[in-house]
């Protein structure tokens, strides 16, 4: 994500994985090592950021709030909560 913001036009031309960003940024580190790639990923954030001049909190996209599902409550009294069967029991004791 922070290599498709940084460097748009590599799209195509080598794409945007460490393999390529390795040649274009001219990357030091043994591809497909983790703790290798681990810090080369790094090193993408720091010229990201260079290249862009904005800090690394800002190159990500924003994050939505996820959304809590919550069962409606039961309108009818025929639905009233049944405290002996927590399938039945109000929901808000649970959550």
């Amino acid at each position: 994500m922070i290599a498709r913001r940084a460097w748009p036009e590599l799209k195509g031309n080598g794409g945007r994985g460490l393999g390529n960003l390795k040649k274009v940024l001219n990357l030091d580190f043994r591809h497909h090592d983790a703790g290798e790639d681990a810090r080369a990923a790094a090193q993408v954030v720091l010229h990201a950021e260079a290249h862009l001049g904005v800090a690394f909190d800002l190159l990500l996209p924003t994050v939505r709030k996820a959304r809590v599902w919550r069962q409606p409550r039961p309108s009818s009294p025929s639905l009233s909560p049944n405290r002996e069967d927590p399938f039945l029991s109000d929901p808000d004791d649970y959550v």
